[in-house]
C-alpha cells in the first residue's frame, strides 16, 4: 500500500524492530548515483533506534568496510560481534552499547541492493531461526525495491517515447505546412 519506496521502508523498519524484538534497525541501499568504478556506497534509507552518530556512520559506509565487504562478497548474513573480522563499524556498534547485531544482505538474482541491520542491547544474540526469518524479510524487501526500480525505468521509458512522438509529430506538421505553403506559392 506504500506510495513510494521511502514510505515502504519506513513502515517496514518498525515491523522488523517489533517482530524481532530488537532495539535498533537499519536499512541501507546501494547508492545508484555513485561512480561505478568506486566501491559500492550505502545510503541510509530507513532506521529506528540508532544514535545520531551511528546513523551518520551507516550513511558513510561502503564495501571497503570489512563487515559490509564480507556481507556483500559472501551474500550471506553476518552476526556481530564477529571474532573473524576486525572492523571500525563493529567497534563502534559495540561502543554504542549494543551487545549484538546482525547484517543481512538485500539481494535479488545475486545482485546486492543493500543491507538490513538489527541490533540488540541485551543478550541473547540472534539465533539461526531469527536470521533465517530475517533473510526471508530481506528477500521480500529486495523484490519490492527491484520492482520499484523496474517501474521507475518503465515510466521514464514511456515518457521518453512520448517526447519522441511529440517531437516527431510537431516536426512533421511543420514540414507539411512548409510544403503546403511552397506549393501554394508555386501555384
Amino acid at each position: 500500500r506504500a506510495a513510494n519506496i521511502e514510505d515502504f521502508l519506513e513502515d517496514t523498519i518498525y515491523q522488523i524492530v517489533y517482530s524481532f524484538k530488537s532495539q535498533a534497525s537499519v536499512i541501507c541501499l546501494i547508492d545508484e548515483n555513485a561512480n561505478t568504478a568506486e566501491p559500492k556506497k550505502l545510503v541510509l534509507a530507513a532506521h529506528h533506534g540508532l544514535t545520531p552518530n551511528l546513523a551518520d556512520l551507516f550513511n558513510l559506509l561502503s564495501e571497503k568496510d570489512a563487515l559490509i565487504g564480507s556481507v556483500f562478497n559472501n551474500n550471506s548474513p553476518l552476526v556481530i560481534p564477529s571474532s573473524t573480522i576486525n572492523s571500525q563499524l563493529q567497534d563502534f556498534i559495540l561502543e554504542e552499547g549494543f551487545k549484538s547485531m546482525v547484517l543481512v544482505p538485500i539481494s535479488i538474482q545475486n545482485q546486492i541492493l543493500g543491507i538490513i541491520g538489527l541490533a540488540r542491547n541485551e543478550n541473547p544474540g540472534f539465533d539461526e531461526d531469527e536470521i533465517a526469518r530475517l533473510d526471508v524479510v530481506a528477500d521480500e524487501i529486495a523484490t519490492f525495491v527491484h520492482s520499484d526500480k523496474q517501474r521507475q525505468l518503465s515510466i521514464a521509458l514511456a515518457e521518453r517515447q512520448r517526447l519522441v512522438r511529440d517531437l516527431h509529430d510537431s516536426t512533421t506538421q511543420k514540414l507539411y505546412g512548409l510544403l503546403t505553403l511552397t506549393e501554394a506559392a508555386q501555384a
